[in-house]
């Protein structure tokens, strides 16, 4: 199922304190205590990869499916634990309920 990207386009990436792209910044990775660590850049690191993240989970899933329908297992589809985890995740980012 072809989702509509909402979010901002193009490469997300980390700039001083903040997630950017296009020049926009996306979120604010500046801790309520000031105290900008390991942690938050880990945090930072993480949410610059979203988009691209997704981006492969989804490749992922349909070339999953794509096998499965090739070798006439569509059955086990909805199945597998990883696929429905990562249905659940791809929900997720695109706001969609459970």
């Amino acid at each position: 199922m072809e989702r509509e990207k909402k979010y901002t386009k193009g490469e997300w990436y980390i700039a001083d304190y903040s997630i950017e792209a296009n020049n926009k910044m996306i979120a604010s990775s500046i801790p309520i205590n000031m105290d900008y660590g390991e942690e938050e850049r880990s945090n930072a690191q993480l949410i610059s990869a979203a988009p691209d993240l997704l981006e492969a989970l989804e490749a992922l899933q349909d070339q999953y499916i794509e096998i499965c329908n090739n070798v006439g297992l569509s059955h086990i589809i909805d199945e597998n634990w990883a696929f429905q985890k990562a249905e659940k995740a791809i929900a997720k980012a695109y706001g969609e309920k459970e």
